[in-house]
């Protein structure tokens, strides 16, 4: 009877051993680059295990397109792999994976494509035709006409009306011009426009993407003045 114990006992050892390890095997990466008008980049490397604890002491190494190399180092306060590193305008960014948790090295490829550029109005105007890019105020009791160039396919265009104390319209679109409804924004107002581009890749909850790649830019206030 010990004997048949033991041999159970030794059979289970061995299964648990055996699950234990193959857990450690399934390792999730998940990576966000972000890029603004600064000329460094942000890498940051989600690296967790089935249950989703993060992984420490793993070795990471990110590589762009001309072939320059970057170490990425653990943040133990927010739980992920980072670098800050200059990358080109356009390429895909390696990311490589070496730890004990993984059977063999793991390779991520990450599109990423920076905004070189301010997004240029070419429309500012009542249905009057008075426009802000001539000097003109516009009507305040009229709809009102914003379009700017486009800046690329996968671009997220946001547009605030701001006052020097709050925002008073935030509008976010695919399109590449809005009509701001009569009676939205109060006449006689000093008021100035700030346009926001971002160009993305990838899936920012991970669910389709295990990577998400983000590059913004935003022009500078706008000044214009309502009648």
């Amino acid at each position: 009877m010990k004997k048949i114990i033991v041999i159970c006992f030794l059979i289970l050892s061995f299964v648990s051993c055996k699950q234990n390890h193959d857990d450690l095997k399934k390792v999730n990466a998940r990576v966000f680059i972000e890029s603004d008008k600064n000329t460094e980049s942000i890498i940051k490397v989600f690296l967790e295990d089935r249950f989703g604890n993060a992984l420490t002491g793993a070795k990471i190494i990110c590589v762009d397109k001309n072939n320059r190399a970057s170490l990425l180092e653990f943040d133990a306060l927010k739980y992920y792999y980072w670098v800050k590193t200059e990358l080109p305008s356009l390429g895909d960014v390696k990311i490589y994976i070496q730890s004990n948790a993984l059977k063999k090295e793991k390779k991520l490829v990450v599109p990423h494509e920076k905004i070189l550029k301010l997004p240029k109005l070419i429309a500012f105007q009542d249905i009057s035709g008075k426009s802000v890019l001539k000097g003109e105020d516009i009507s305040s009791q009229e709809d009102i006409q914003i379009a700017w160039e486009s800046m690329g396919a996968n671009c997220i265009y946001t547009l605030e009306i701001k006052t020097s104390v709050d925002t008073v319209y935030s509008y976010a679109t695919n399109a590449c011009n809005i009509i701001i409804s009569s009676n939205t924004l109060k006449a006689n107002k000093n008021y100035y426009l700030v346009l926001t581009v971002q160009k993305y890749s990838g899936d920012p909850l991970f669910k389709n993407y295990n990577y998400y790649s983000l590059s913004s830019t935003q022009t500078g206030g706008i000044n214009f003045v309502t009648k």
